[in-house]
C-alpha cells in the first residue's frame, strides 16, 4: 500500500515538474534530458496534463460559472426589490429615495452587463465548444 502511494506521489511530482519545465519554455527533448526520462514519457505526461486541465476547465465552466451567474442574478433582484420598496414607501425621505434610485440604476447596469456578457452566454449556450 505504501509503495503504491509512493509511486503515485512520484508520478504526480514528475508530471508537475514536466509542466513547470515546459512553462519555462523548454522543449520535450530538453525536459527528458533534465529529468533523465524518455521523450515519449514527457509527451505522454504532457498529454495527460492537458486532458486533466481540459476536464477541470470544463467542470468549472459547466458547473461553477452558471451557478455563480444565477446567484448574482438572484441577489441583484433582491437588492432591486428592496430599493423599490424604499422608493415606493411614502415615509421614505427624499435622500433615501434618491439613494435607492441610484442603487436601482446601478443594479440595472450590473444586470444588463451580466445578461450581455458574451463569455457567459457562449458558455451557457455552447458548453461543448471547449472540448
Amino acid at each position: 500500500m505504501n509503495n503504491s502511494n509512493n509511486k503515485q506521489s512520484n508520478l504526480e511530482w514528475r508530471r508537475n515538474r514536466i509542466v513547470e519545465l515546459y512553462s519555462e519554455g523548454r522543449n520535450q527533448s530538453q525536459i527528458a534530458q533534465i529529468l533523465k526520462i524518455s521523450q515519449p514519457t514527457v509527451f505522454r505526461d504532457l498529454q495527460y496534463q492537458r486532458r486533466q486541465s481540459r476536464n477541470k476547465v470544463k467542470t468549472y465552466l459547466d458547473e461553477y460559472v452558471p451557478f455563480e451567474h444565477n446567484t448574482c442574478q438572484v441577489e441583484i433582484n433582491k437588492i432591486l426589490r428592496k430599493a423599490w420598496d424604499i422608493i415606493n414607501d411614502d415615509d421614505s425621505s427624499e435622500n433615501a429615495v434618491f439613494k435607492a434610485l441610484s442603487l436601482a440604476k446601478d443594479c440595472y447596469i450590473v444586470k444588463n452587463d451580466l445578461l450581455g456578457d458574451k463569455t457567459v452566454i457562449v458558455i451557457l449556450l455552447f458548453p461543448l465548444i471547449i472540448i
